[in-house]
């Protein structure tokens, strides 16, 4: 299903967009305003995809005005602190997480689209972004849903590309974030649009358990077999065994 990004939200759904984006969330009054049914789920989803993709300036991680930082930790009292909790209350009113929206060009063909499920990854708040993916995959997404000619998965994996070979628009707890985002997508069976998986299981492993991200780590190893002489690994956190290369 696919809706016009261009188009201004309604008064409903700026509202919601309100109750969202703010650092002092509250997830009973976001219900009980929709508990009022003045907000349609196109506002629902409206204001959930515009909540997600202005939480995406926190991927730098100098927001957090020099807290310390932990990896896979929510660093409280901040607007991106909370994304898994207000998706989890919007999915009982009409969220969609495979609702896509568009950009048309001059011509009428479509320039870009956007879904809420991929603009979640540059969230790099702890594991929000992991944990709301998870979520939503959980609830009827579709780990491999097609955005224009690639796949949630091809967009993700040429992001994961990126930052590996060149690190610069993200600090370490955010790139942390990204590869758990990444795990969660494969480990909920996620496909390139030609039907591959960028990760190659080793020892037998089952790619599903990535799911449980938490379980795992990224991790580089040194090696001739490599054209740079470096291989992309997935560990188990617990064993430090490698189970998947990229």
């Amino acid at each position: 299903m696919f809706s016009w990004l261009e188009e201004e939200m309604t008064a409903e759904a700026e509202e919601l967009f309100n109750l969202l984006y703010t650092k002092d969330f509250d997830s009973s009054a976001l219900r009980k305003e929709l508990n009022t049914g003045r907000f349609s789920p196109e506002d629902v989803n409206r204001a959930a995809i515009d909540y997600v993709q202005t939480c995406m300036d926190f991927r730098r991680g100098d927001q957090y005005n020099g807290e310390e930082r932990r990896y896979g930790e929510t660093v409280l009292g901040y607007e991106d602190s909370h994304v898994v909790e207000a998706l989890e209350v919007l999915l009982d009113y009409g969220l969609d997480p495979n609702k896509r929206y568009v950009e048309l060009s001059d011509d009428g063909s479509i320039r870009d689209c956007w879904n809420i499920m991929y603009e979640l990854w540059t969230t790099g708040n702890g594991y929000q972004a992991a944990d709301a993916l998870y979520l939503l995959l959980s609830n009827s997404g579709d780990s491999s849903l097609k955005l224009d000619h690639l796949t949630i998965l091809d967009e993700v994996t040429d992001d994961v590309e990126f930052e590996i070979n060149e690190r610069e628009d993200m600090d370490d707890y955010a790139f942390d974030a990204l590869i758990h985002f990444w795990l969660v997508l494969i480990g909920f069976g996620g496909k390139s649009v030609n039907g591959s998986c960028p990760l190659d299981p080793v020892h037998g492993f089952d790619l599903s358990l990535l799911r449980n991200h938490r379980n795992y780590y990224y991790g580089e190893i040194y090696t001739k077999e490599s054209k740079d002489g470096w291989q992309y690994c997935i560990f188990d956190r617990h064993t430090n065994r490698e189970v998947a290369r990229f």
